[in-house]
């Protein structure tokens, strides 16, 4: 609370007074006027301040809120198809990769397949250049028996002999123990003998070729006696005997 004072004097200008109400003392009334009208100024200025600190502040944070959830949906559905892009491109990369390596692994495994296959064959002519070789140029009997001991029962078809290694060894035995121009009939060579074989065995069935007895000729010749049965079937009658 102010109080105001005023004095007339007779010289000099008219003043006036207030006691403060903390203090007690007096000041100029001019001086309580500014000081009063700051106070008040202040006053209304601090809550109008933050009235409209308060106000603005939410007005600019909506403006922001809806500045980002429209940014937001025009930004990130072009960031997620780019993301989405650029994975199905990887994806695909990646897959492309993966089948090359596939088929080059492919490929390596054949070639080593074919490798060993040529390995197994010259071996298996090593094989049987050693067992019958050496052995059917020094023994002419032990040739004799070896072939009838390979061909007792004619030349084993492929689908019925469920050891492939008998096989190979009747073809590789002829091709070593015989001579090249080997004569059967009128015709010559071991792949004739091998032909005829394979015909015996095709139109005749149950084969029996069986040794019966060895007698040694002059020059290192040798005659063998030997026993042939087989049983004429509906295959022998249309090839063999066509009419």
């Amino acid at each position: 609370m102010l109080v105001l004072e005023s004095s007339n004097r007779e010289f000099g200008p008219s003043s006036k007074t207030y006691t403060h109400p903390e203090g007690g003392h007096h000041l100029p009334l001019a001086q309580a006027l500014e000081a009063s009208s700051r106070r008040l100024a202040a006053a209304f200025t601090q809550k109008r301040d933050l009235t409209e600190l308060y106000g603005a502040q939410s007005e600019q944070m909506s403006v922001l809120a809806s500045c980002a959830i429209s940014n937001s949906m025009i930004i990130k559905p072009r960031r997620k198809r780019l993301q989405t892009q650029r994975r199905r491109e990887q994806c695909r990369n990646n897959q492309a990769r993966y089948r090359a390596r596939q088929r080059e692994s492919v490929h390596e495994l054949q070639e080593r397949v074919e490798q060993l296959r040529e390995e197994v064959q010259n071996l298996s002519a090593t094989r049987h250049t050693l067992c019958y070789g050496v052995q059917t140029k020094n023994n002419i009997w032990h040739v004799v028996v070896e072939y009838f001991r390979l061909f007792r029962y004619g030349y084993l078809a492929p689908m019925s002999e469920p050891n492939p290694s008998n096989l190979r060894d009747q073809e590789w035995f002829l091709r070593s123990a015989m001579s090249p121009d080997i004569v059967i009939g009128e015709q010559s060579g071991v792949d004739a003998l091998i032909e005829q074989w394979r015909r015996y065995s095709t139109y005749f069935g149950n084969l029996n070729f069986q040794l019966k007895g060895m007698e040694e000729q002059p020059f290192g010749a040798l005659v063998a006696t030997a026993s042939f049965s087989f049983t004429i079937t509906e295959t022998s009658l249309r090839h063999v005997f066509p009419h």
